[in-house]
């Protein structure tokens, strides 16, 4: 047993640490608190949510706040794979509420885990039990893939549909143009066709591939752009589909 503060902690493998003064158990290989001196008790349910270069953190209160009331919490992260290396990422949230807080500065693509401690005019309590591992990450300024298309053959042309795109990318607002392409069975790609908003909200999920050789077969593919002038990557092919006279 070691003593930290004004609290004594225990730690090690243990299934459960039951009896703590601030009321607490808590399980797995971590301190339990088994005696302090006003100090709240650990938070629970500790989750993360990722983001780009961040992460918003949540948890539920300690049913047990100590001498006095709660004032904020103290986050924890620590990178993996060790998950070790603990670090204090907010000092204090400053509030009691909301539960949750977004935590900046982290690398996009690193796992971490977070822990949240409660804070009262005493000092800072029991830490929690770590969250799931999380990793931050990018967010896209492309727009999304078009999906579900689908193509109809007709005579010389192709009438290619699809699923109208709802996440624009980082900082746009509309989906402003799509353009389906048409490929041969060598991987060509002969014929593609635009399909504008023409000053709309968006524009329609459709368009017709036409000038194709009837009885040839074509796989076709789509991609949407933004506002922004950025674009998706394509679609995955959908067919083949075989143009025919009088279709």
């Amino acid at each position: 047993m070691a003593l930290s503060g004004n609290a004594a902690y225990v730690g090690g493998d243990f299934l459960t640490i039951g009896g703590a003064l601030n009321g607490a158990t808590q399980s797995g290989r971590y301190a339990a608190i088994i005696a302090s001196n006003g100090l709240p008790g650990a938070p629970t349910d500790v989750q993360a949510t990722p983001g780009d270069g961040s992460a918003t953190v949540s948890w539920t209160a300690p049913t047990t706040i100590g001498g006095s009331a709660i004032t904020g919490y103290r986050i924890d992260i620590a990178p993996g794979p060790a998950y070790t290396s603990w670090s204090t990422a907010v000092a204090d949230t400053g509030v009691p509420s909301p539960l949750s807080y977004q935590v900046p500065g982290l690398t996009n693509g690193q796992k971490y885990m977070a822990r949240v401690a409660a804070i009262n005019s005493t000092g800072a309590g029991a830490v929690s039990l770590p969250s799931s591992w999380f990793a931050a990450v990018a967010t896209s300024v492309n727009p999304a893939v078009p999906a579900d298309l689908l193509g109809v053959a007709g005579n010389g042309k192709i009438d290619a549909s699809w699923t109208a795109v709802t996440s624009f990318g980082a900082g746009a607002t509309s989906i402003v143009r799509y353009r389906a392409f048409a490929f041969t069975a060598t991987g060509t790609m002969i014929r593609s066709c635009d399909s504008y908003n023409g000053g709309q909200p968006s524009p329609p999920s459709s368009c017709s591939l036409t000038g194709l050789t009837n009885g040839q077969s074509y796989t076709i593919k789509v991609r949407s752009f933004n506002n922004l002038s950025r674009y998706s990557d394509v679609s995955p092919a959908a067919g083949p589909y075989t143009p025919v006279a009088g279709g």
